[in-house]
């Protein structure tokens, strides 16, 4: 052999080791347990202790990156209701599950590298990213080794490796996160699984037996999916009841109304919606159409009327929206809640109670704008848009802040613009954009709340329909961008009517490099400009 061991000539008239060492045989250096590589070289394992984060000397493996990866992105018990095997699609628990796992990730990779808690301000950056990009397979593993690779190696990272290799510099040891964790068990993801697990949440009920119907999950699956219908208020456990249509509809025929109509159920469609029943006079009938026709002069479309009083266009622009074109399923009378159950046109109700906050809402001196709202008359400091001077006053929204920012999302007041800011300023977008997600999504389920527009037709045949709020109908064309009002104000620096202008300037600025004119370009004839 040419190694010099002993051998014997195959049948190809090779030759052929019959003893001596080969690749992966066992050896040692020092005293140290090792094993051959295809060079025959002895190679002694890393037994260097690292803290539990990996080598810091080292970029991640593929097979790290992969193991990473696959915990973050399982969901598995998560959300009760998850629909993600069914229709691909994760439920709001499920992505927070995900990027709580990314913070992990990302947590990980800080004390891999630098040997320290992550700042607040690289945690988020990084970790959004890592979110983002996770579920897209190749591209989610490019990114994770991006991250770390900038982590690794920025200036800080090389200087604490080169304290590693000195020995000026000791690991630390694995640590638990010092905030808690809602969908992730720390000891198994530390343990190497991803440490899925539900929200943990307290079914203790008050000391009258109401309970948030956010914690319903494991009582009762029927009211816990309708909990974004509950803000502000908690539920009677054990107070559910059926309740038949004729008891439904004499319940609710008193109810006020908007348009001077009468509240009906039907129980062949399931939805609740106003019309006109025989118990009315023909006044009152007839008032009821004019109030409608009075609101389609104004250019407004009818909102939770009887489906058969829309017109075609209506019904058109309309498709979609709850109580809008289709009826409702869902009101309140008094202390009682009532809910129709899609899957028979049951009724079933429940008793709720109010919320009452510890703190009321109160405003600084200096003038006061009215505003009305649900629950009466209410007034917020006057100056305009760009300089109220005054916070929301509470730690979390009252009823009444509530009621208000909700009138001024759906557009039913004046002056929204200043509520919206008040809110930012004292909640923050976060808290102001779910809010506006959940009151958008209960007028339309199917809202898209910001980004581009998706639909059919060209970019500029405003054949998407829309609303604005609840209150106007609206038609944009697909490939246009609805910016949240937030970022607005955001942009103007707490000022609605600046952000504005900046967006205003930004589309001239565009039109005129791409177009010569800040004017928007005209269309075109497809048929005349595309080649025979």
């Amino acid at each position: 052999m040419p190694d010099g061991s002993t051998g014997v000539i195959d049948d190809n008239r090779q030759c052929v080791s019959t003893g001596g060492p080969k690749p992966g045989d066992s050896c040692s250096i020092d005293g140290k347990a090792g094993t051959l590589d295809e060079n025959l070289v002895c190679q002694i394992p890393d037994d260097t202790d690292y803290g539990g984060y990996g080598d810091p000397l080292t970029a991640l493996s593929g097979r790290e990156i992969k193991d990473y990866l696959a915990r973050m992105l399982d969901i598995e018990g998560v959300d009760a209701y998850s629909n993600f095997a069914t229709e691909g699609s994760l439920s709001g628990q499920e992505q927070g599950a995900q990027a709580e796992r990314s913070r992990l990730i990302v947590r990980d990779l800080f004390y891999r590298y630098l040997g320290r808690e992550p700042d607040d301000e690289g945690l988020k950056y990084y970790a959004e990213e890592l979110a983002k990009t996770g579920r897209r397979g190749v591209a989610g593993e490019r990114a994770l080794r991006d991250i770390a690779d900038e982590i690794m190696g920025s200036e800080e990272g090389q200087n604490y490796a080169a304290g590693i290799r000195d020995g000026a510099i000791t690991p630390p040891d694995r640590t638990k996160p010092d905030y808690n964790l809602t969908y992730t068990d720390i000891d198994k993801w530390m343990a190497g699984e991803s440490g899925s697990q539900p929200m943990e949440l307290d079914t203790t009920p008050d000391e009258d037996g109401y309970l948030s119907a956010a914690n319903y999950r494991d009582i009762d699956e029927f009211l816990h999916r309708r909990r974004d219908l509950l803000y502000g208020v908690n539920v009677l456990m054990g107070s559910k009841k059926s309740v038949s249509a004729s008891d439904l509809n004499d319940l609710i025929a008193s109810q006020p109304t908007r348009y001077g109509g009468q509240m009906v159920y039907n129980p062949e469609t399931g939805r609740l919606y106003e019309g006109v029943s025989s118990d009315m006079s023909q006044s009152e009938q007839d008032a009821f159409y004019e109030n409608l026709e009075e609101l389609r002069d104004k250019g407004h479309m009818p909102q939770g009327i009887d489906p058969a009083l829309y017109t075609q266009v209506e019904r058109e622009r309309g498709a979609g929206l709850m109580g809008g074109t289709t009826g409702t399923t869902f009101i309140r009378v008094g202390n009682e809640q009532y809910f129709v159950d899609p899957s028979d046109n049951s009724v079933v109700s429940y008793t709720v109670r109010d919320i009452e906050y510890d703190k009321k809402p109160s405003f600084a001196g200096g003038g006061t704008v009215p505003l009305r709202t649900p629950v009466g008359n209410a007034e917020v400091v006057a100056g305009g848009i760009a300089n109220v001077p005054t916070e929301f006053s509470a730690s979390m929204p009252t009823e009444q802040e509530f009621n208000m920012i909700k009138d001024a999302i759906l557009g039913r007041i004046d002056n929204a613009d200043a509520v919206v800011d008040m809110f930012v300023k004292k909640y923050g977008p976060e808290m102001f954009q779910q809010l506006r997600n959940m009151l958008l999504r209960s007028s339309q389920p199917q809202a898209q709340t910001e980004g581009m527009i998706r639909g059919n037709g060209s970019g500029m045949d405003d054949e998407v329909p829309g609303m604005i709020g609840d209150q106007q109908p609206v038609a944009v064309s697909p490939g246009e961008f609805i910016v949240p009002a937030d970022v607005v104000s955001g942009l103007g620096d707490g000022s609605s009517d600046a952000g504005a202008k900046e967006l205003d300037r930004m589309m001239d600025r565009v039109r005129m490099d791409r177009n010569g004119t800040t004017k928007q370009a005209p269309s075109i004839d497809a048929r005349k400009a595309m080649p025979i």
